[in-house]
């Protein structure tokens, strides 16, 4: 009788909780049609753990905090002429005006004017960023486009990856019954919606939840030194840490948002006291479509305040803004950038990373 009763409390668990095989791809591209590599594994390959992509370039010799930006140099201003390239090195007859040579100076020590091009070119797109971003309130920061193309395309391919695999996205339930809006998966530590507490295991299914990938926490220590230079550039007297401190994260979790699933006001409070004390922050990362992002001190939509967040933002909250009510509202659809969307043959819809330190 029992073992009935066991068997018949499984087939329930399993009909409301088993993940759906969710791979982010666009149902409306055939098979075949879209990106190489976003087929659908077989369920041999699935069940094995992913290998995870570098997101930085071999081919790049720049320092690591020049990798986390798609340098792109002007061909007109930093490149040189093919004509001149061939002929050999530079003379005063063949220099290209105001251009950049990429022939190897004789000393190699000195960097080459396309290297020096490159740091030049990252520390206009850095100047670009801090113009755009902005502190919305002490503790609060938005990074505007933030992440670059080629790096939203490596996390696009990890998370599709460990989403297919063991404790991979799936729609989670609330207490009542019903599901949540949204497809989740949880990195690092489980985090359980029904009893609002992280677990070692998902206890819907046991599924040990996938590691978090060493560059996507290299992306959130940046993301987290760049709202200290804003904040510093913003309120001189002021130290940074004290408006955000700085954090390992151990926890991520990832939400996918289809065009018609949002997310109410809450507070992500169920880290530990320690954690919560200290006013560690939560980084969230936006890719695919923008989606409208309401904030305020409770949970009165009415009184919240809208911003939008566009694929590559980075909003980032702690110190005294950790408790603020948060969610998502709607999501815009056709917003995500177009070459992302085709190359990545992303589903039209949001994917939100959210990083904090238990």
């Amino acid at each position: 009788m029992f073992s009935s009763l066991h068997s018949l409390s499984s087939e329930f668990w399993r009909s409301r909780y088993v993940p759906d095989a969710f791979a982010m791809v666009d149902p409306s591209v055939k098979k075949g049609q879209g990106s190489a590599g976003n087929e659908r594994p077989s369920s041999a390959k699935r069940r094995q753990s992913p290998k995870i992509p570098s997101l930085q370039s071999d081919s790049s010799s720049l320092p690591a905090d020049v990798l986390s930006f798609s340098v792109r140099v002007s061909e007109e201003e930093n490149l040189p002429n093919t004509q001149n390239h061939q002929k050999g090195p530079e003379t005063p007859e063949n220099k290209t005006p105001g251009g950049c040579s990429s022939e190897v100076p004789v000393n190699p020590s000195t960097p080459s004017r396309l290297d020096i091009c490159k740091v030049k070119n990252r520390e206009i797109r850095k100047a670009s960023l801090q113009k755009a971003s902005e502190i919305l309130r002490p503790g609060m920061v938005l990074l505007k486009n933030y992440i670059s193309h080629a790096d939203q395309m490596k996390i696009i391919k990890v998370c599709r990856d460990l989403g297919l695999g063991a404790g991979g996205f799936y729609r989670p339930c609330f207490e009542s019954g019903g599901k949540m809006n949204l497809q989740m998966m949880c990195l690092g530590m489980n985090w359980d919606p029904e009893k609002k507490v992280y677990e070692k295991r998902r206890s819907v299914d046991g599924a040990v939840p996938p590691g978090i990938p060493d560059e996507f926490k290299q992306i959130v220590k940046r993301a987290v030194t760049e709202s200290h230079a804003l904040v510093k550039e913003k309120h001189r007297k002021c130290n940074p840490e004290d408006r955000i401190p700085s954090m390992q994260p151990d926890i991520c979790i990832v939400n996918f948002y289809a065009r018609t699933d949002n997310l109410g006001l809450h507070q992500d409070k169920d880290e530990s006291k320690e954690s919560l004390d200290k006013g560690l922050p939560v980084v969230s990362i936006s890719i695919g479509d923008s989606a409208n992002f309401l904030y305020g001190d409770d949970g009165d939509a009415g009184k919240a305040t809208k911003v939008v967040l566009e694929s590559g933002d980075v909003l980032i909250f702690g110190g005294k803004s950790r408790h603020v009510f948060h969610g998502i509202t709607s999501i815009l659809p056709d917003t995500a950038p177009k070459a992302l969307a085709a190359e990545a043959n992303l589903r039209p819809g949001r994917l939100n990373l959210t990083f904090r330190e238990y």
